[in-house]
Formats: structure tokens, C-alpha cells, sequence
């Protein structure tokens, strides 16, 4: 992460494996992903919840009911590819701080909707606090106005159908919600062609949600960790 900074901006990031664990998991949490902080002897790194992921050298189970599925993520190292977690590190002899987004695990399907084909939406939702009392899918046609469609739960997902466009459309969607508490959050925004290649934005990481992550998600990772110094 640090050399492709340096590469694509001209600048140098300097920073621990400290610094820039907390820099990768608010990219992304702001993504949508859900984040687990490690904390291991005299190393920070990261998890994320990717149990779909057919590469990583451990799943692993950190108690939180899900299972196994959390595979390592490490933002200093330059030659550790995606899911591999370090020998060092094999033996769990290291401590994990969930951080969920409220709106997660977004997906559509199909992938490569064709003409008049619906597209369906799904996420995972957890409110701040209370209970999801409103959950919108937004969208719009061809850069035009957003319109909206409520997202019903369906089993553990909220989901909404866009409605099939013709060939060519270029469809941008998010999801909004509020708990029961007033609390209000924001997906990231995706979109799709029909007939063609579909494009994901959260993984590139909007400005939008790279602002809203960095605030929300430096400060909880800061608050986790204030008080436990851990070398570089």
C-alpha cells in the first residue's frame, strides 16, 4: 500500500506497521468490509472477513461466532500477498478488535445484468445502536436523479430490485439507512453497465467514504490502542 502511494502520488509515506494497519483498516471499513485490528507482539496488522477468499494460508475463527473465515491483511510487508498470515504470527498468539461497518457485504446480482434484466441488491446491515427502523436503496439512471426503493430483510440480508434498463444504462447505487436511535449512515456508491463489465467503486475507495472512514475509523482504532504501546 505504502509504494503504490509513493508511486501513483509522488510523495512518501512514512509511517509503522502501526500507522499504516490503522490507515488500511479504515480504507477498508470505509469499503465496506468488515475489520478485525490485530494486536500481536511488537506487530499491528489486520483481518478482514472474506470466508469467500480461495487464497489465504489461514481462516481463521476469532470468537466472534462467525467461524472461520477472518484471513490476514498486512499493510507494511511488501511481499505478503493477501490472506497469508506470517509464521510468526501462525500461532495466535495475538489479540483481535472487531470493527464492523454499519452497512457491509454489498452485492448485486447478476454481476453483467443484460438488457431488461433486474438487478438485485443485497447487504448486511447493523445498526449503531436500537434497530434498523429505514433502510433505501438509491439509484439513478445515466448520471440523472436518484430514485429510491425500500430494502425489505430477507433471512440475515436487507435487499431491494432495481428495475432491468436497456443496453448501455449506466445504473449508480447506495444504500442509506437510520436506526431506531436517529443514527444515519451511507454506502459508498457502485455501479453497473448493462451488457457490459460491471464496476464496483468501493473497492477503489470514494473520496466520500475515505473522509467518513478515515474520521469514524481513526478514532475507534486510536481508542482501542491508546493505551497499549506497541513497537514498530
Amino acid at each position: 500500500m505504502a509504494h503504490m502511494f509513493n508511486q501513483t502520488t509522488g510523495r512518501v509515506a512514512v509511517g509503522d506497521c502501526e500507522d499504516m494497519g490503522f490507515l488500511c483498516a479504515t480504507l477498508y471499513l470505509a469499503a465496506g468490509f468488515d475489520v478485525a485490528l490485530v494486536l500481536a507482539p511488537s506487530h499491528v496488522a489486520l483481518l478482514i472477513w472474506l470466508p469467500e477468499y480461495a487464497n489465504a494460508n489461514y481462516y481463521w475463527d476469532i470468537l466472534d461466532g462467525r467461524g472461520e473465515g477472518w484471513i490476514w491483511v498486512e499493510a507494511t510487508g511488501e511481499d505478503n500477498p493477501l490472506g497469508w498470515t506470517p509464521p510468526d504470527f501462525t500461532d495466535g498468539n495475538w489479540e483481535a478488535y472487531t470493527i464492523t461497518s454499519v452497512i457491509s457485504n454489498i452485492k448485486y446480482a447478476p454481476q453483467n445484468p443484460q438488457e431488461d434484466e433486474d438487478v438485485t441488491v443485497s447487504a448486511s446491515i447493523a445498526p449503531e445502536s436500537g434497530q434498523v427502523s429505514q433502510a433505501i436503496l438509491k439509484y439513478s439512471i445515466d448520471g440523472g436523479a436518484y430514485s429510491t426503493l425500500p430494502m425489505t430483510l430477507q433471512g440475515s440480508l436487507y435487499k431491494a430490485t432495481i428495475p432491468g434498463q436497456p443496453t448501455g444504462t449506466e445504473v449508480e447505487f447506495f444504500i442509506s439507512t437510520m436506526d431506531t436511535d436517529g443514527n444515519y449512515s451511507e454506502s459508498g456508491k457502485i455501479s453497473y453497465t448493462v451488457g457490459g463489465q460491471g464496476i464496483l467503486d468501493i473497492p477503489g475507495f470514494p473520496f466520500e467514504s475515505i473522509i467518513m472512514g478515515l474520521i469514524v475509523g481513526v478514532a475507534v482504532l486510536y481508542f482501542l490502542v491508546r493505551k497499549r504501546p506497541v513497537l514498530p
